[in-house]
């Protein structure tokens, strides 16, 4: 049996409040429809996917919503936030020195006054050494973010 969701579309939702959701997809390119509709259902504002498996050569574009990603050269791993338009969002760029070959990560900032919000996600290939993560880690301490982070250890 399905999880149910709780339906919140019926309550007063503050205007400054921004909903988010994080999921791990496993390729975005057959479930992206199915995942944009779970958003609007849920009055979901902004989601963030590990896994895309897409590479910088597929295009995607959604009505009413800004795409940050993070792909890698080959269809495996990599992240993606979907925000929507409503809300001011701007990607933050990491020091190339951080930006592993096995590691997507991508952080961005939005600006929903009166706060500015930070989300960082972080997908590494299972076979990472986690010691190699650990300069990045302590680069993103300086923000206080919503994260998740998928990484088998």
């Amino acid at each position: 049996m399905a999880k149910q969701i709780s339906d919140t579309r019926s309550k007063q939702v503050p205007e400054n409040l921004v909903k988010i959701t994080s999921i791990n997809i496993n390729g975005i390119r057959e479930k992206l429809q199915e995942t944009i509709q779970l958003a609007q259902d849920e009055s979901i504002d902004v989601t963030i996917i590990n896994e895309t498996k897409l590479t910088p050569n597929i295009p995607i574009k959604l009505k009413g919503y800004n795409i940050f990603r993070k792909d890698k050269p080959t269809v495996q791993g990599g992240v993606a936030i979907i925000v929507k338009n409503r809300i001011l969002a701007q990607e933050i760029t990491l020091p190339r020195t951080l930006q592993g070959t096995n590691t997507s990560t991508l952080l961005i900032t939005l600006t929903h006054h009166p706060n500015i919000t930070y989300i960082a996600t972080l997908y590494s290939n299972p076979q990472t050494n986690i010691n190699n993560r650990i300069p990045l880690l302590k680069h993103l301490e300086q923000y206080n973010f919503y994260r998740t982070f998928r990484t088998n250890i």
